[in-house]
């Protein structure tokens, strides 16, 4: 089982203050698709990570999301210059975030860990 986020790299991945973070968290445990882990050696820091049933329903989202941005593209005059623009800012995204991280000498979470 991969390591769960700290609470504190997910907020600051997702661009919202941890009060926010915090917020959503609760109605996720409480609707059973992510658990808190307190630290084990510090308990001021919590780490969040996917139930089998947080699992599932990201995948349903990840697959719902794309079908409709399929659709999108289609729809587009031009779908392989969009395509290749989409990448470039998801390229310049992951540097950005990469960037801040080795400045901060620490690697890049990837978010919510999965279970």
């Amino acid at each position: 089982m991969p390591p769960a986020a700290r609470a504190a790299r997910l907020a600051e991945r997702l661009a919202v203050r941890k009060p926010t973070l915090t917020a959503i968290a609760d109605g996720l445990v409480a609707a059973g698709y992510l658990v808190r882990e307190a630290d084990k050696t510090d308990r001021r820091v919590v780490h969040l990570q996917l139930t089998a049933d947080g699992e599932r329903a990201l995948a349903d989202t990840e697959r719902i999301y794309a079908e409709k941005f399929t659709e999108l593209l289609d729809d587009a005059p031009d779908p392989d210059a969009l395509r290749g623009l989409l990448a470039g800012l998801e390229a310049t995204r992951v540097a950005r975030l990469t960037n801040s991280h080795d400045r901060l000498g620490d690697q890049p979470s990837e978010g919510v860990a999965r279970a």
